[in-house]
């Protein structure tokens, strides 16, 4: 990025090389196989879905 900004690029020419070193990481990743391009956050633990009011196990005192 110092590279960039020494030449005078500015931010839409930045903002545009982020997005290419973004694409070619997560393709490189998906390549590999890692499974890197599509990773999702651990669950957390206790987490309630969105209508999940009636499936809880837990009873929740009122």
């Amino acid at each position: 990025m110092k590279l960039l900004k020494a030449v005078g690029a500015g931010p839409a020419m930045i903002a545009a090389v982020h997005l290419a070193e973004y694409l070619v990481i997560r393709l490189a990743a998906a390549a590999a196989g890692t499974g890197l391009a599509v990773a999702q956050p651990p669950a957390i633990p206790g987490r309630r879905r969105r209508n999940a009011r009636r499936h809880w196990t837990i009873p929740i005192p009122r």
